[in-house]
């Protein structure tokens, strides 16, 4: 595929995903041009066969093929959206969860998400294990959604995370807090139901870094509109 796609129009920018990727990662730095000319000769040969692979980079990747099956632990494939938990006198009680491997720039993450749901709240736990080359981190994220503020149409969705990883986009890299931090957003409906009707928004995010400083993002508005 590759010798015959002479215009650069028409290549795919890296080629086979999970050998440019793993390559990526172990030559964060290498310039695209140390891999030659094209074999057409116009342009680079950005692609990255198997056979161009280290020991080490053809190890790391079997692995992350293997974790891949983690993602089959979720109720939500096998046509389970939720399963419930229990009743009180605000209604019944659901959950669920599901467990993600996910490749990132610097290695993978696995994390399990924990789902609740009550009358008027919304709750999703994740619980993240980020892994680069040598070293394991952890991070966590906690959502609300649709919270009902004083059964008027304003509704609430927050935010919170910690991420225990400096560095993050880097193959090698240590521990340490890189940031924790909060997002917030007010919504408004112009109708009854918040799952369908379209409204108005306003977020702001706050993030903490490991190094003391403190990031405002702008405030944010918007409007949203179901179809």
């Amino acid at each position: 595929m590759n010798a015959q796609e002479n215009d650069i129009r028409e290549r795919d920018f890296t080629g086979p995903d999970f050998t440019a990727w793993v390559h990526a990662l172990f030559y964060p730095d290498e310039p695209y041009t140390n891999r030659g000319s094209h074999p057409s000769g116009i342009g680079i040969n950005r692609y990255i066969k198997p056979s161009q692979l280290t020991s080490e980079e053809k190890e790391y990747l079997k692995k992350q093929g293997q974790l891949q099956w983690l993602n089959l632990l979720s109720p939500h494939l096998f046509g389970v959206s939720r399963v419930k938990l229990g009743s009180s006198d605000r209604g019944p009680s659901y959950g669920n969860f599901a467990v993600r491997h996910v490749l990132t720039p610097f290695g993978s993450d696995i994390s399990l998400d924990l789902f609740y749901k009550n009358t008027g709240i919304n709750l999703l736990l994740t619980v993240h294990t980020y892994q680069n080359q040598s070293h394991s981190f952890w991070g966590v994220e906690s959502w609300l959604w649709d919270f009902p503020l004083m059964h008027s149409s304003f509704r609430l969705t927050r935010t919170l995370f910690l991420f225990l990883y400096r560095n993050m986009g880097r193959f090698t890299g240590s521990p340490g807090m890189e940031k924790a931090g909060s997002d917030c957003a007010l919504c408004r409906n112009r109708g009854q139901d918040p799952g369908m009707d379209d409204g108005f928004c306003i977020s702001r995010g706050t993030s903490i870094f490991s190094d003391g400083h403190i990031h405002l993002s702008p405030v944010k508005s918007y409007w949203f509109d179901y179809p």
